[in-house]
């Protein structure tokens, strides 16, 4: 199963849609959720996603080229909320990749812009805690939510290979397994 572009409340009823009624030439759904070009997106559509991963104990994969899409010069990048999405993976794969510009986090903006910054603050903290507690039941260290809160929305904070080790981002640089084909219609 795949997950390519920008994420929306729509990627997240087909990612549900797909999950639920997977195509008829599958079986069974493999346990990989494989993560193409993706600027990031909405936030809540994003941890849909992320609760339907951990839910049914999928894991998550990355890779160094862009995997959906025919325009092989695309630059592969998981940023912000597609960055949420991967983190929430049982295993996460980060196979033959040996630095990181591929995995982009920030702090999350709400679509809708609050007149309310103060109580607009405070959303942003209960969405932290949130994001502590996801990770934390994957085992990543809180330093990497607090890394992402700390980089202003409009930047793009790259960690590098060791700091995703360092958090436990990053369970392997091996494919999984499991992994046959990519599940993507």
């Amino acid at each position: 199963m795949g997950i390519e572009g920008t994420i929306t409340p729509l990627t997240s009823k087909l990612f549900k849609e797909k999950f639920e009624n997977p195509p008829k030439k599958c079986e069974k759904i493999a346990p990989v959720v494989s993560l193409g070009v993706s600027i990031g997106g909405d936030v809540q559509a994003a941890m849909e996603i992320a609760e339907i991963i951990t839910r049914n104990e999928l894991n998550t994969m990355m890779w160094d080229r862009p995997i959906f899409s025919q325009n092989n010069f695309l630059k592969q990048h998981c940023l912000s909320s597609c960055a949420l999405i991967y983190a929430s993976g049982k295993e996460r794969y980060f196979p033959d990749i040996s630095e990181n510009n591929i995995l982009g986090i920030h702090k999350p903006e709400f679509l809708q812009k609050r007149s309310d910054t103060v109580k607009a603050e405070m959303e942003l903290d209960q969405l932290k805690y949130r994001f502590i507690e996801v990770f934390n039941a994957k085992l990543i260290d809180p330093n990497f939510t607090i890394r992402m809160f700390e980089t202003k929305f409009e930047d793009i904070y790259y960690p590098t290979i060791r700091e995703l080790l360092l958090w436990r981002v990053i369970t392997s640089f091996e494919k999984p397994r499991s992994f046959t084909q990519l599940i993507t219609d």
